[in-house]
């Protein structure tokens, strides 16, 4: 199976999945960039700040996301927090990574999964759960700083 066919597969069964989890608070998606290993999904945070998803066949990695792009204060909230370091920690104890891109056209904080074995469809209804947990926690994390930054004048 080729790697759009295999991403195809994949995002069905985490929509499956984001079906059954109403807790997670993600409802639909779309794929971005025009490529079939980005979705983003509809939700939106504040400060253009969103939930994505990532499925890298080749690199054997998934992302999940907060991306904000081309938000002044959300980029602000992201240098405050780069200011205090390179990762964030986040509310269920796992570690983020914070970064704003070179031409400052967009920034984000994301968990990855080295090695995630993305290949292995057995290990896809854990990796549906990683994504979905994962996002849940980033949005928890975030959730009060961007509503802080949001108030600032």
């Amino acid at each position: 199976m080729k790697g759009s066919d295999l991403r195809s597969h994949f995002w069905t069964g985490l929509s499956v999945r984001i079906a059954e989890r109403s807790d997670w608070r993600l409802g639909t998606f779309k794929h971005q960039h025009g490529s079939d290993a980005y979705i983003e999904f509809q939700e939106r945070l504040g400060l253009g700040f969103r939930p994505r998803a990532v499925f890298l066949t080749n690199d054997n990695q998934l992302r999940a996301e907060i991306l904000t792009t081309g938000n002044k204060g959300g980029l602000e909230l992201l240098d405050s927090l780069l200011a205090s370091g390179r990762l964030l920690k986040t509310a269920n104890a796992g570690f983020a990574e914070v970064s704003v891109s070179h031409g400052r056209s967009d920034g984000k904080v994301q968990v990855v999964w080295e090695n995630a074995m993305t290949l292995n469809r057995k290990l896809w209804s854990v990796h549906y759960d990683w994504i979905g947990q994962t996002l849940c926690d980033l949005k928890e994390t975030l959730a009060p700083l961007i509503t802080e930054a949001d108030q600032t004048p």
